[in-house]
This record gives C-alpha cells, sequence and structure tokens, in this order.
C-alpha cells in the first residue's frame, strides 16, 4: 500500500501522538472514505487489527519529528503486512 506524506500532514501532525502525528494522517488521507482506527508506534503502524512494518526511512523521520526537527521534505512510501 502506497503512503504519501504531504507537507499538510507534516504541518498538522503532532508530535509523539500514535494517532495525530504525520504518518497517522497520511495514512488517514488513504483511506479517506472509511474511518479507520489507527495507530502509529516506533518501527509499526496498525490499520484496524492489521499490523504493517513501517521503513527504515518513516522510522527515521518519525524520531526526527519527534525529537523536534522542522525542515521535512513530503515523501512516499510503502506499507507491507507483517504477515506477508
Amino acid at each position: 500500500m502506497q503512503i504519501t506524506v504531504t507537507q499538510e500532514n507534516i504541518h498538522n501532525g503532532i508530535r509523539e501522538s500514535q494517532e495525530h502525528c504525520a504518518i497517522a494522517l497520511a495514512i488517514r488521507d488513504t483511506f479517506r472514505f472509511s474511518k479507520p482506527e489507527i495507530e502509529v508506534g516506533d518501527d509499526y503502524a496498525q490499520i484496524d487489527n492489521t499490523l504493517y512494518d513501517l521503513p527504515i526511512e518513516v522510522i527515521s523521520f518519525i524520531q526526527e519529528f519527534d525529537d523536534g526537527g522542522y525542515y521535512f521534505e513530503p515523501f512516499t512510501f510503502e506499507l507491507f503486512d507483517r504477515d506477508v
């Protein structure tokens, strides 16, 4: 599943929030016609009851974002189901 993190997601993302960080907002945008429960951890995303591994570049983004970094570019990444 392809996820695009927009500048709007980055601007509106709440640091250290599993439900409202930039990554969670981007995932929510992908599912704009449904309302799944989304939680983003340090190295995973959970969408409803399915776990997905986050790529290393997303893990690095989360660490920098949560640590107070300010300059981030929009980017795209793939989510893969942990069971695959």
